[in-house]
């Protein structure tokens, strides 16, 4: 149970670092389609490796516990997918506005990030 609250606490921490300390302004407003630029996707994809890289960071944790170089590049690919689907849905306004749309987008991410605990601690066990 250690272990999964250490690679929970690490996947949060990080996941508030990418989302508010190293999401500027630019990825803010560029992320989304309604932004008004052919090139969002790119924007959207940059912020979403982003949070696949803080997810590699803690499953690289597990892997002094067993967990695999290819649960790893899964978990990399998963959060990356999961984070990019999300922001797009969020900025859509499949979530609604304001208030509410923020809060749905940040409990989705945050119960992400524990099945990645989860995931890495099952594997590593």
């Amino acid at each position: 149970m250690v272990f999964f609250l250490l690679i929970l606490s690490l996947l949060i921490i990080a996941h508030f670092v990418a989302d508010f300390a190293l999401q500027n302004e630019f990825v803010a407003k560029f992320k989304a389609r309604s932004s008004g630029v052919t090139w969002w996707p790119w924007v959207l994809s940059s912020h979403s490796f982003a949070h696949g890289g803080i997810v590699a960071l803690a499953a690289v944790i597990g892997t002094s516990f067993g967990l695999s170089e290819c649960a790893v590049l899964g978990l990399i690919l998963a959060e990356t997918g999961a984070h990019a689907l999300t922001d797009f849905a969020k900025t859509e306004g499949w979530f609604g506005a304001g208030d509410r749309a923020f809060h749905i987008d940040q409990t989705i991410h945050i119960v992400t990030k524990i099945a990645w605990a989860a995931v890495i601690v099952g594997v590593a066990a």
